[in-house]
């Protein structure tokens, strides 16, 4: 499956980081994400993914942008070993019946 949506989170092995998968750039205009397939780690299972669901407020990202309400999805992650990647994939239906892919890379670092 190819990725359609990236982004990258650090964090070091200790902390657990509630994280959004924004998908902002995959809706089209007026499209919001309805319901949560699944989100998942790919290829392993190091990390431990919690209060997993679509965003509900406005979220604003490391950036200063905006996520609008709807427009991605919220994920907590802790675990993993130091210097190991890892990739989450989230699949989400959306308002119009489409269905996307949202991924993010997890770097995990002790420093």
């Amino acid at each position: 499956m190819s990725v359609t949506a990236i982004d990258v989170l650090e964090k070091q092995p200790a902390e657990s980081i509630k994280y959004a998968i924004d998908f902002t750039n995959l809706l089209r205009d007026g499209e919001t994400l309805s319901t949560l397939t699944s989100i998942l780690e790919v290829g392993t299972s190091a990390l431990t993914l919690t209060e997993k669901a679509i965003n509900t407020v406005a979220l604003t990202k490391r950036s200063g942008n905006v996520m609008a309400i709807g427009k991605g999805v919220e994920v907590r992650v802790a675990g993993g070993a130091d210097g190991v990647t890892y990739r989450i994939e989230a699949i989400a239906v959306t308002s119009s019946g489409n269905t996307r892919v949202g991924d993010v890379l997890v770097k995990v670092a002790a420093t």
